[in-house]
Formats: C-alpha cells, sequence, structure tokens
C-alpha cells in the first residue's frame, strides 16, 4: 500500500475513533434519571410492536390465505394496509406452484403485509378489472391503491428460478415488507 492510501486509511480511522469516543464519553455521563427514560421509551416501542404484531395476526397476517368469493377481495383490502395478491390458476405450472411456496415462506417472516391467492378462473371480475392476462401474478396494494403487478414472473427472477431473497428484495422495492418482528 503506498503512503497515500495509508494518510487516507489513518485518516478515516482517526474519525471513526473519534466519533466512537464521543458516543462513550455521552454514555459515561448518563444520569440514572437518562437511563430510565431511554428504558421507559425501549419498552413503549416494545410495547407497540407487539400491538401490532396481535392486530396483524388478528387480522389474518403471517400465512397465505386463498379466497373462494371475489368480495373477500375488497373486504381484505379495507382491513389490511399492505396486501400481496397472487392471481393463480391451479394445476397451471411448476413455477406457479414454487411461487405459492416462497409466499407461504415469505407470509410467515413478514406478517406486516397479507398474503392472498386469487384463483383467477373463480374471480372473472377481478382479473378483468386487474388487467390479469398472465398467471401467475402479483398485485400488490398499499392503503386500498394498487401499486405494482407483477405479470408472470419475468420480473421478479430472469433465471426462471424463484428465490426468497428476490422476491423479498422486490416487494421491499414498493414498501410491501419490512423488517420481521422477530427481536
Amino acid at each position: 500500500m503506498n503512503t497515500v492510501q495509508e494518510q487516507l486509511l489513518q485518516t478515516a480511522a482517526n474519525a471513526i475513533e473519534k466519533v466512537v469516543d464521543e458516543k462513550l464519553e455521552q454514555l459515561s455521563n448518563l444520569s440514572e434519571d437518562d437511563i430510565l427514560a431511554i428504558r421507559k421509551k425501549r419498552l413503549a416501542e416494545l410495547k407497540k410492536k407487539a400491538e401490532e404484531r396481535s392486530e396483524y395476526l388478528r387480522l389474518g397476517h403471517g400465512s397465505l390465505e386463498e379466497i373462494g368469493e371475489e368480495r373477500e377481495f375488497f373486504d381484505i383490502g379495507k382491513k389490511s394496509k399492505r396486501v400481496i395478491y397472487c392471481f393463480y390458476r391451479p394445476g397451471t405450472s411448476r413455477y406457479t406452484d414454487d411461487l405459492i411456496e416462497l409466499l407461504k415462506k415469505v407470509a410467515s417472516t413478514h406478517i406486516e403485509s397479507k398474503f392472498v391467492l386469487v384463483n383467477a378462473e373463480k374471480s372473472p371480475f377481478l382479473t378483468k378489472r386487474l388487467n390479469i392476462y398472465v398467471l401467475p401474478s402479483l398485485v400488490l396494494f398499499m392503503d386500498g391503491k394498487k401499486v405494482k403487478t407483477f405479470v408472470g414472473l419475468d420480473e421478479i427472477t430472469l433465471q426462471g428460478k424463484l428465490d426468497m431473497d428476490e422476491l423479498e428484495s422486490c416487494l421491499k422495492q414498493y414498501n410491501m415488507l419490512q423488517d420481521t418482528f422477530e427481536d
């Protein structure tokens, strides 16, 4: 390594060390009241998170649910902030089956979103209204409004093989997934 690079690295290391030292100094100067305030704030955050989790579970989040009637589509959309609908036709292809299995896994780890299967053959009104012509398709709704439609699987994966990380990444781009609730 040349001396310029070494100097740059040393400067960066010194800056980081200074920030860490300042933070340690702040922490060592905290009074008992400050520590209690931090603890109280953290407990309130944890309580809020637990309440959100309970509400999501009460609404049926955490699993992939199949709707039987088209009107259920609207009921779910009114109750849940984030809804991911998977339009499919049973027995269409192994890609559909793979997607459904992945959606089950993602739903179990991301309870902040509601995951719903919609049989396109039993939902002609929705299929037409949402312009679903390729199956499977994912339709993302946020606050009752359509955010994105993934037509087929090409936008999710180019390899033809579905991957949970790719699927989660696609859904996070549209704020459909947040961090998991596991601490």
